[in-house]
């Protein structure tokens, strides 16, 4: 099963010789940590293929979440 997601955003600033920080904007259901280590090789493409080097993640924070309520909530009476 193939389920494609969108990263629109990708920057990363350099913390030490072998540490950077990476910060992503995604689709919804993205799988961050796929993307970055690869998964086995069943994520393409990831950071691991695309650096040519292995990378794992240290810490993982989610820092923004766009969710439009009025769609959830429509039916729900307060």
């Amino acid at each position: 099963m193939t389920r494609q997601r969108s990263i629109t955003a990708l920057s990363a600033v350099i913390v030490d010789p072998y540490h950077f920080r990476l910060r992503l904007t995604t689709q919804a259901g993205a799988y961050v940590k796929e993307f970055v280590h690869g998964d086995f090789g069943r994520t393409k493409p990831n950071l691991t293929m695309i650096l040519e080097r292995f990378v794992d993640i240290l810490e993982l924070d989610v820092l923004v979440c766009n969710v439009i309520w009025k769609y959830l909530f429509k039916n729900f009476l307060l």
